[in-house]
């Protein structure tokens, strides 16, 4: 299976496509922070890089930073952004997303593939696979479909809501096999296919057109 720029994971693992400028979520998040009891700084940097890869590297959380969460945007080559979570831990798919889509009003789609991960002797690391899609609509679910690695000895889950899309390979949900039902290459097509995105593609980002780069603390 092909994974996008597997080497800079967990924060390639993950990528929101939102249907309009991040600026947006920067106005969103900090009319937010108006009436939110807990506040946090809003900060903002615009960069361009090369290549995708570059732009990664750029935004990679210093260690001794005070900044909770960055989330870099980038143009890509269609009307969609792409933007990365970058957090200490793992990126949120089951809240950033629908948290974008609510405070600008845009459509949201989220990919996200996980690689699969055993410890080895090489690596202490166990991370449990899956692929999954969502969409959004100013806030509200649209469409979800993953599956996913349980944890619960190796059982694999599969998992769909909302009415299913035009490009969508509705037979693979009837496989025996709840891993093969919604994999990599079905992610890529049905976003393909569906809104233009190509998300496997490192060609299909544009760093070099001007990332900007959010940048999130909470005040304690």
């Amino acid at each position: 299976m092909t994974y996008l720029l597997a080497r800079h994971a967990p924060i390639t693992d993950y990528v929101y496509f939102v249907l309009g400028h991040p600026e947006k979520f920067v106005e969103g998040l900090r009319a937010e922070n108006k009436t939110s009891l807990v506040k946090r700084d809003v900060s903002v940097k615009t960069f361009t890089a090369s290549d995708l890869e570059a732009a990664i590297c750029s935004a990679e959380l210093p260690a001794s930073a005070n900044w909770e969460r960055f989330y870099l945007a980038m143009p890509t080559r269609s009307d969609w952004w792409a933007v990365f979570e970058i957090t200490r831990s793992e990126p949120d798919v089951n809240s950033t997303p629908q948290l974008i889509s609510r405070v600008t009003g845009f459509q949201v789609c989220s990919a996200c593939a996980v690689r699969d991960l055993e410890p080895t002797s090489a690596s202490p690391v166990l991370k449990y696979g899956g692929i999954r899609f969502d969409l959004f609509e100013r806030g509200e679910y649209v469409r979800n479909v993953q599956s996913a690695n349980s944890g619960t000895g190796g059982k694999w889950v599969f998992f769909q809501s909302g009415p299913p899309l035009g490009s969508e390979n509705v037979k693979n949900y009837e496989k025996r096999s709840k891993k093969e039902r919604f994999t990599v290459e079905d992610l890529d097509h049905l976003l393909s296919n569906s809104f233009g995105i190509h998300f496997l593609d490192e060609s299909f980002y544009a760093p070099e057109a001007g990332c900007i780069l959010i940048k999130e603390k909470r005040h304690y």
